[in-house]
């Protein structure tokens, strides 16, 4: 089971906005449980490749949808 890190509006609060995307991408992967070197792994491919992150976001929607991602 994937626990769901969002908060209930699904943006982070204001004063969390305020920073760079990066710094957003961080706290969202700390959240998330994700470790620091797969974080800096994957965080160039999320800041160049706009498309791929799209597919992955889609490929979550989609399997949540037949219920095999449970959140």
């Amino acid at each position: 089971m994937i626990k769901d890190f969002a908060p209930k509006d699904g943006q982070l609060p204001e004063n969390l906005a305020q920073k760079t995307i990066a710094w957003q991408f961080a706290v969202c992967a700390e959240q998330a449980g994700i470790i620091e070197k797969i974080f800096n792994d994957v965080l160039p491919l999320m800041l160049t490749q706009p498309g791929l992150v799209e597919k992955i976001d889609s490929a979550i929607f989609f399997k949540r949808g037949k219920g095999l991602i449970d959140r």
